[in-house]
């Protein structure tokens, strides 16, 4: 084998008993190619997959730093133990999005909780990550699974798990998960039965549509709805039968499809990456805004939990940010939506502060989280708790996550799509679309110039790289750079919130700094929210992390 003396004993080691232990033929090929090319060994074997900002996602693939069946029965066998000894109901409910695997790694799921003692609820299709997160209150579940890798490109998979409260497991009790995954193999064996295996039918869909529904804010004339073209797009994921069923529910009688991307299809072939966030998911729905001289473009990315909005402004192309598309819509729901006296809005630390502007004018106050729509849903399952959702206005992250009412405890397209599409019609009746609408916000508030930059370093060089980048931050003043009056250190300081890999530089003018590594992807994220004076320094903080070498 070349290069085998460059492999640390403990990879090959593992490469080997997987050779032995794989049953599944295609990983067996996969690790048979695998024999001559040494640092493809070392990138699937070097660790272990594990759980990030949203679950555990990794390339499709043989090792234990790719995601397969082997690597997801450890994962199953870990949360089954860790039910069977914490839970009473002992109930999970499963869906799976429209990516390669998903169905099957979906039903293996099922089978193993079903043989392990538990009931598994199974959607018979795929399914919106929103209508799963529904499912797990209305079943009085306590957990519910997702297949899915969210807007990650086609050679991703993943594996999402809630709580009961319906927020992905955070804090003590992903640890004891984690303490139950030690104890097992990947190759441990259990016989399946399907025998505690309860499909489902579309009548929790069904409820989960009424309810979306019954949340449209009221004002908005039917005579504006009809007058706006929706160009639609599931990015070939679950979106489609929800969403449109939604908007036609509603009222919105011009919907137009993206056919290109219409049917679920694991490869995506339209876009690299089926992520709302991006420009390039927008091309083929430009072209048919282009055809039938719509309105808008609504996107939801393949498990539809994230939203993405674009439109033509004045002749341009405008796809808006996620922060654009929070701070339009908190703007247009403290319009159009009743709040309590004690309103609260919630955002994560990383999204644009202008929204605090707007909140202190309309008395609601703000709180902050970290990353990961977890931690809102955390907050709002602890208002469920006290009886006071209704204290709950909206939340919201940068990355096209939102939730406008605590009927559920995650991000949702769904609803947010009905939101949207709602606030796009009564600005068209009153002569204005939502970019416009957007520089009015601006105009009142002051705008501040937001750049968020993505730096991918990939595999186990680029795992350096990160950590080095983060290192090299925290220890260094910058002083070349510029002077940061204020430094917060989500590792080390007093924040009030977890311990978190979050480093944020502020300015004497206050401009805003963000630094963290991705936790779903392998990338460094840099959050600037700018004075315009300061757009110096956003560029000379991205040549010195473009320029980062591993030491």
């Amino acid at each position: 084998m070349g290069r085998e003396m460059d492999i640390q004993v403990d990879i090959l080691n593992e490469y080997k008993r997987w050779i032995d232990c794989v049953s599944d033929a295609e990983l067996r090929s996969e690790l048979a190619l695998m024999k001559d090319n040494s640092d493809e060994i070392i990138e699937s074997f070097y660790k272990e997959l594990d759980f990030g900002t949203s679950g555990m996602r990794g390339i499709l693939g043989a090792g234990t730093n790719r995601l397969n069946t082997y690597v997801l029965h450890r994962s199953n066998l870990a949360l089954a133990s860790h039910i069977n000894k914490n839970c009473k109901s002992k109930s999970v409910v499963i869906a799976y999005d429209s990516r390669k695997n998903s169905s099957r790694f979906a039903r293996e799921t099922a089978a193993l909780m079903s043989a392990m003692g538990i009931k598994a609820y199974l959607f018979c299709e795929l399914t919106p990550v929103p209508v799963l997160v529904y499912s797990i209150t209305k079943l009085s579940c306590d957990y519910g699974v997702m297949i899915t890798a969210s807007h990650n490109p086609a050679v991703y998979n993943g594996y999402k798990v809630y709580g009961k409260h319906g927020y992905q497991i955070i804090g003590s009790e992903l640890d004891s998960i984690l303490n139950e995954q030690k104890r097992f193999d990947y190759f441990d064996e259990i016989a399946e039965d399907d025998s505690n295996v309860i499909m489902l039918d579309d009548e929790i869909k069904n409820d989960f549509l009424s309810k979306v529904n019954s949340l449209e804010p009221n004002g908005i004339s039917q005579e504006a709805k009809s007058n706006l073209h929706i160009v639609y797009t599931p990015l070939n994921g679950t979106g489609l039968k929800f969403v449109s069923k939604a908007l036609a529910d509603s009222g919105f009688d011009k919907i137009s499809i993206v056919k290109s991307q219409e049917t679920p299809d694991a490869n995506f072939p339209t876009c690299k990456s089926p992520n709302p966030e991006k420009m390039s998911a927008y091309a083929e729905a430009f072209e048919t805004l282009d055809e039938c001289k719509a309105d808008i473009i609504i996107a939801t990315d393949p498990d539809c939990d994230r939203i993405g909005c674009a439109l033509v402004s004045d002749g341009m192309k405008v796809n808006l940010t996620g922060n654009q598309i929070g701070i339009l819509l908190f703007d247009f729901l403290c319009r159009f939506k009743k709040k309590q006296a004690n309103s609260i809005c919630v955002r994560s630390i990383v999204s644009s502060p202008l929204i605090d502007k707007i909140a202190a004018e309309n008395n609601i106050e703000v709180v902050r989280t970290l990353t990961g729509f977890k931690y809102i849903g955390e907050i709002i399952a602890g208002l469920k708790e006290e009886n006071q959702e209704d204290k709950y206005f909206f939340g919201y992250e940068e990355s096209n996550g939102f939730l406008a009412s605590p009927f559920i405890c995650d991000k949702d397209g769904v609803s947010t799509a009905l939101l949207i599409a709602c606030m796009a019609a009564q600005y068209k009746s009153e002569g204005i679309d939502l970019f416009e609408r957007l520089n009015q916000i601006n105009a009142s508030y002051g705008r501040l110039i937001e750049r968020i930059e993505n730096f991918v370093f990939e595999g186990i060089e680029g795992e350096k790289r990160i950590a080095n980048i983060m290192d090299y931050f925290r220890t260094n003043e910058l002083s070349e750079i510029a002077r940061f009056d204020e430094r917060i250190d989500f590792l080390k300081d007093k924040t009030g919130m977890p311990k978190a890999d979050v480093l944020i530089m502020k300015t004497e003018s206050k401009s805003t700094f963000i630094i963290r590594p991705s936790g779903t992807e392998p990338k460094i994220k840099l959050y600037m929210y700018l004075e315009p004076k300061d757009l110096k320094i956003a560029n000379k903080l991205e040549k010195l992390i473009n320029g980062f070498t591993v030491y």
